[in-house]
C-alpha cells in the first residue's frame, strides 16, 4: 500500500468523493478512508440563485469507515 492522500474521486457511477485515499498496488483498488459525496445545492433568495456544495456520508447504513473501490470504476482522481 502506498502513502495516504486526501483525493476528490469522480465514479463510473456518476458519483463524487472525497476521502483519504491510500493505493492498493496488488489488487489495482484504492482504500478509502471515511468518503464523503459531494452534492451540489441550489437555493433561491431574494430572486437569485446561490449554488454550492455540501457534503454527505457515503455509505450510510454501516459503522465500517474504510471501502474499497477498484480502479475499473474510477473515471479521474484528483488530489485536494
Amino acid at each position: 500500500m502506498e502513502e495516504e492522500f486526501y483525493a476528490s474521486l469522480k465514479l463510473s457511477t456518476g458519483e463524487e468523493v472525497i476521502a483519504k485515499v491510500s493505493y492498493m498496488t496488488d489488487e489495482d483498488s484504492l482504500l478509502l478512508d471515511r468518503p464523503l459525496t459531494v452534492e451540489r445545492v441550489i437555493q433561491k433568495r431574494g430572486g437569485r440563485a446561490i449554488e454550492g456544495f455540501h457534503l454527505k456520508e457515503w455509505m450510510m447504513a454501516t459503522y465500517d469507515t474504510m471501502f474499497v473501490v477498484n480502479m475499473k470504476q474510477v473515471v479521474t482522481i484528483t488530489e485536494l
